[in-house]
């Protein structure tokens, strides 16, 4: 890795902390989300029942947030408790329900890097799926997508409906405890051979926290490798699945333009 790559990385904050050159993942093979970095069978290893008594606790102890009504809160509190009670073992940054699939490399120097934060359950974007992520649904509880307000409100919509329901709490139960604290950004001009850590991209210093599309956008002023992949990272140094492949011409998908411009204008 160029001395001038390190800098640039330092100065657009994606590098919090990077590993020496050369390293490889734990695959030679192009990253497959669907193949590689897959948790053991036993899910209880990583997430065992014993927590689930401390996350009740957690959610029973909570007090009623700022702009959430005291009964609607308590209603809240219940059903999440209620999935908490009832779930089964489940894990994140693991799996393809929190995998990024949609990378991309555009631009003619500098580049960008983008793709979207994923991490169900995380209405406030914080990083964390906990009781926090109740104060969304409160304050917005009732809103569809045909309201003005629903920029605001669009993350806390965890069942895809166009509505904060009730039924929004279900992801929250299911994911709760999972944290990414951030992405490793890693580089190949050979996806069938090694691949070089670059650096990090965090939750707190990187997320565009727009509810409609939160995401991540890095500048690069030039590529020094053909490919790009990455993965999350959470709390306890697990890391996720690999993300799809990016590089010039790789792109997958459109980005609505300006909705950066839209999020700033209702926030």
């Amino acid at each position: 890795m160029s001395t001038r790559m390190l800098a640039v990385l330092a100065v657009t904050l994606i590098c919090v902390g990077c590993a020496s050159g050369g390293s490889k993942p734990p695959t030679t093979q192009e990253p497959d989300p669907q193949a590689q970095l897959q948790p053991g069978n036993d899910l209880t290893t990583i997430f065992p029942d014993s927590r689930k008594a401390d996350y009740i606790a957690e959610v029973s102890a909570a007090p009623v947030p700022a702009g959430v009504e005291a009964a609607l809160f308590e209603q809240l509190r219940a059903e999440l408790i209620e999935v908490l009670e009832s779930r089964q073992a489940s894990f994140t940054p693991f799996g393809q329900a929190n995998g990024v699939n949609d990378l991309v490399i555009n631009g003619d120097g500098p580049y960008y890097l983008r793709w979207t934060y994923r991490n169900k359950g995380d209405y406030d974007l914080n990083g964390m799926v906990n009781v926090s992520d109740l104060t969304p649904i409160g304050v917005y509880f009732g809103l569809t997508r045909d309201d003005p307000r629903w920029l605001l409100a669009k993350a806390a919509d965890g069942d895809d409906n166009g509505m904060i329901t009730v039924s929004d709490i279900t992801p929250i139960g299911q994911y709760f405890g999972g944290t990414v604290l951030g992405y490793q950004l890693w580089g190949t001009d050979d996806t069938n051979g090694d691949w070089t850590h670059i650096g990090n991209a965090t939750i707190e210093t990187n997320l565009n926290k727009n509810p409609m599309n939160p995401r991540f956008v890095i500048q690069l002023p030039n590529l020094d490798y053909d490919y790009y992949s990455l993965w999350p990272y959470d709390n306890s140094d697990d890391e996720g699945w690999w993300s799809n492949v990016g590089g010039l011409g790789l792109d997958r998908r459109r980005y609505v333009i300006n909705m950066e411009n839209l999020w700033q204008s209702v926030n």
